[in-house]
């Protein structure tokens, strides 16, 4: 195997934030995107958090404990993690049009994304690509985050959370944060 391949795997996200809604801050605190650094956001790995949200039980969750305790968790990984916990982990990868799967079928769903070495939980948001494009513009408005146009809002064309983070980062309305 070619020494300079990298395996994909999970850490902290490394960016902040700049948006000063309490509403779309807290969506974005819960994918572990926050609006400063501070040791007190880094305490919860980012994987345990995405399955927590996903539904997983706190009894599962408690098992995988020592596997959060790495910083960064490789994705072959939960392969292992899956079916030890009969979970169905399904994986959308930034920049990758194929869905990884592990775990039996009728394993408990756990649907993540992994962006810039972060996971995720996918699941859908209110937030608009528009609203997040045009936030300088609308952010003084009520329900800012669920406009389609300038003039009509619409919450069933929300992104889903890997799509929320891609349209943040694409903005400038992040901060990198340096290793």
């Amino acid at each position: 195997m070619n020494s300079q391949y990298k395996h994909r795997s999970g850490a902290f996200f490394p960016h902040t934030h700049q948006i000063q809604c309490h509403k779309v801050s807290q969506e974005l605190e819960s994918l572990g995107c926050f609006q400063y650094v501070s040791s007190e956001n880094y305490r919860t790995h980012g994987l345990q958090n995405a399955f927590k949200q996903a539904g997983v039980s706190d009894t599962t969750i408690e098992a995988l404990k020592c596997e959060f305790l790495n910083p960064s968790i490789q994705r072959k990984r939960l392969r292992i993690l899956a079916v030890k916990h009969n979970l169905r982990i399904t994986i959308r990868t930034e920049g990758d049009k194929d869905i990884t799967r592990y775990g039996k079928e009728d394993g408990f769903p756990v649907p993540l994304a992994l962006i810039e070495d972060h996971y995720i939980h996918l699941r859908q948001t209110e937030i608009t690509s528009f609203a997040i494009k045009n936030y300088k513009e609308l952010s003084h408005l009520t329900r800012w985050w669920e406009f389609k146009d300038l003039k009509k809002r619409d919450i069933s064309r929300g992104m889903n959370t890997l799509q929320l983070l891609r349209q943040l980062l694409n903005t400038n309305l992040t901060n990198h944060i340096p290793s």
